[in-house]
């Protein structure tokens, strides 16, 4: 394997972070599972402002009132501010909120799916480019769709929708000084 392979890997810092986890042997159960969690929080908080989940979430309660000829998730009624672009994350989270709409869903069930389907969707984008990157390298792309797969997407649109912290305080790994490094653990 090439040294420093994950530095071209044309993806942020977390998810280049994520990459060289799956390239060292030892790193590529728990800390790459840390690592694809961070990354999609990352994304998520780079491109989903306070604002935009609150208007999707007031959108889809009032959504629910709505007789069923109209629709709360149209183009003219999208979260465009003035002078500024939505998002591609933004744009999906619109689209899928419009599509499970139609499919007769509303309230803030259909923002949390929406944002649940729109990450998922991110998340396998960003395995498919991590796989693609590291082709011929069948171990680094399976530990980075088990990290990725793994990833409580559940957990990361419940705190988004929450307004809380998207990635937990985690605990230190306590360094052990005579530990047998024979032995990996």
């Amino acid at each position: 394997m090439r040294d420093g392979l994950h530095k071209g890997l044309a993806l942020g810092r977390e998810w280049q972070g994520l990459a060289k986890s799956c390239e060292r042997e030892a790193e590529r159960g728990g800390t790459a599972r840390e690592r694809a969690s961070d990354a999609l929080a990352a994304d998520t908080a780079k491109e989903l402002p306070e604002d935009f989940i609150e208007r999707l979430v007031k959108t889809a309660e009032d959504g629910a009132s709505l007789l069923p000829s109209f629709s709360a998730f149209t183009e003219e009624k999208s979260t465009r501010q003035p002078h500024s672009p939505k998002t591609p994350l933004q744009n999906e989270i619109w689209a899928n909120a419009a599509r499970l709409e139609a499919d007769g869903e509303s309230g803030r069930s259909l923002a949390h799916r929406a944002v649940e389907d729109a990450l998922k969707d991110r998340g396998q984008r960003r395995l498919r480019q991590i796989e693609q990157h590291y082709t011929g390298e069948a171990a680094v792309s399976r530990a980075a769709s088990a990290a990725i797969n793994s990833v409580d997407v559940t957990a990361i649109t419940g705190a988004l929708l929450a307004g809380e912290p998207l990635r937990p305080k985690r605990q230190r790994r306590r360094i052990d000084l005579d530990e047998d490094l024979t032995r990996p653990q």
